[in-house]
């Protein structure tokens, strides 16, 4: 994700929106989870690679060991949480059968807080041949794809971006992630 787990304050958050929707036959509620979004979650089962949640949604939380909040490289979640300890976490990345959460987060924006055609300012952390993710302060870093660089031409973004260079770009598009164009 391109996040890195810092201390930090819990300040002010959204809530989660609920969408009501019904699924065969039966009332069922469903939530529209964004990244960065504020959520409780409950511990329910550790795994070696950190631990489950219960958030309440029909979807279980996944914490990674290395996204508990002050505590380092963690080794066994187990050894910093205890079974039905609730957590607060903020959403990273929601998948078909979970949402995967950090307690590490708390400074960063979540992709509401960003709107399509406003100028953001970042620093490139990675560099791959089709895309370029840029830390511009959010829970997960932005997305700038080759087709969004106005000035390629034909070279290649490697050629273009280096680790550590900063960039000025508009936002193109905000989804659970952040779309950029230069």
């Amino acid at each position: 994700y391109g996040i890195g787990c810092f201390a930090g304050n819990l300040g002010s958050g959204r809530t989660l929106r609920q969408h009501p929707r019904r699924a065969k036959g039966k009332a069922e509620m469903t939530y529209n989870i964004q990244m960065g979004d504020n959520l409780e979650g409950t511990v329910k089962e550790f795994v070696p690679q950190g631990a489950f949640l219960d958030l309440g949604l029909s979807k279980r939380g996944f914490l990674h060991r290395n996204q508990i909040n002050g505590k380092g490289n963690v080794k066994k979640a187990e050894d910093v949480l205890s079974l039905g300890e609730k957590v607060k976490v903020r959403a990273v990345i929601e998948s078909y059968n979970e949402v995967e959460v950090t307690m590490c987060a708390w400074d960063r924006k979540g992709a509401s807080d960003f709107q399509a055609g406003a100028l953001v300012m970042g620093q490139v952390v990675r560099v791959k041949p089709n895309s370029v993710y840029v830390d511009i302060g959010a829970v997960t870093d932005a997305v700038l794809f080759k087709n969004a660089v106005s000035h390629a031409g034909n070279k290649t973004l490697t050629e273009l971006f280096e680790v550590g260079q900063f960039v000025q770009a508009t936002v193109q598009k905000v989804t659970n992630s952040v779309k950029l164009k230069l």
